[in-house]
């Protein structure tokens, strides 16, 4: 098994003279899935953060080459990732963690469960050296990630101060605002994602299957989110459903679909488009 030391080592391996990259067209590329984004000033630090197996595709997501924390209250943070425990000192050299900005070999070898996720500075690292933690700053980019970035269009910076200034400008996924939201809850341009998502799927249920071609009909395709959060439109959070299908995805869509009105609409696709189950 690699000791830490070891770990730093790989790690220091790679391009250790060059510059940190980041993306200048980040909110471009989340704009294009549907995600609000926030403009400068909407950042806001998350702490230190423990990254605990479990938090792996629920809290700590891995998309499009980066990594985000989903905070309590639903809001994505993009941030970076470094080793929870470190020495500082190993045979007379003084060495300093790395930070990670995407999903790279030494996070995919050396055990997530290791790691710490942040998106301000100083960072609390637990040293080693004097078995306490201390607080750390300016740290350079992982060698794997490095490599992994090369080929994005870039900007230089040069330690993780730097990035933490491009996170602020960013800015995080915008925080919904009666402004920004309707009466249910949803984005005012909501109805233009849902027809742009259930055209793009051919109004077929991606649950059961069912087809409908007829335009009088596809009112009965609807877009579903998948984590339950309105404003969350990426589409890889979206989901055609037939009202059906909808209807049953857990207690509180069996709540919301209870009403006298909704049943109506659900007897009537099912006689259209499932009569031998209508009929059972």
């Amino acid at each position: 098994m690699k000791s830490d030391f070891d770990i730093g080592a790989e790690e220091d391996s790679f391009f250790d003279s060059d510059p940190i990259y980041d993306f200048p067209n980040l909110k471009e590329r989340l704009t294009d899935m549907g995600i609000q984004i926030g403009e400068a000033g909407t950042w806001r630090s998350v702490g230190t953060i423990d990254v605990l197996p479990e938090d792996i595709g629920e809290r700590i997501l891995f998309e499009d080459g980066r990594i985000f924390y989903i905070d309590d209250e639903g809001i994505k943070r993009r941030g970076f990732m470094y080793k929870a425990c470190f020495y500082f000192e190993w045979q007379g050299h003084v060495h300093q963690p790395k930070f990670h900005v995407c999903q790279c070999a030494a996070i995919e070898n050396f055990g997530r469960k290791a790691y710490r996720f942040a998106n301000a500075e100083p960072i609390k690292v637990y040293s080693r050296n004097a078995n306490k933690e201390v607080e750390v700053e300016g740290m350079k980019l992982c060698g794997y990630c490095k490599r992994m970035l090369m080929d994005e269009e870039a900007i230089r910076v040069n330690d993780s101060t730097d990035f933490v200034e491009i996170l602020k400008e960013a800015g995080d996924v915008k925080e919904p605002t009666a402004c920004d939201v309707d009466l249910f809850g949803y984005v005012k341009n909501w109805e233009e994602i849902s027809l742009a998502y259930r055209t793009k799927k051919e109004f077929t249920c991606e649950r059961c299957g069912t087809h409908v071609e007829d335009g009088f009909d596809r009112f009965y395709m609807q877009t579903h989110h998948k984590n339950g959060i309105k404003t969350d439109n990426r589409e890889s959070n979206l989901e055609c459903l037939c009202v059906k299908c909808h209807s049953e995805v857990d207690d509180n869509h069996r709540h919301n679909f209870s009403s006298s009105a909704q049943k109506i609409i659900i007897e009537e696709y099912m006689r259209k488009y499932h009569r031998k189950e209508a009929a059972s």
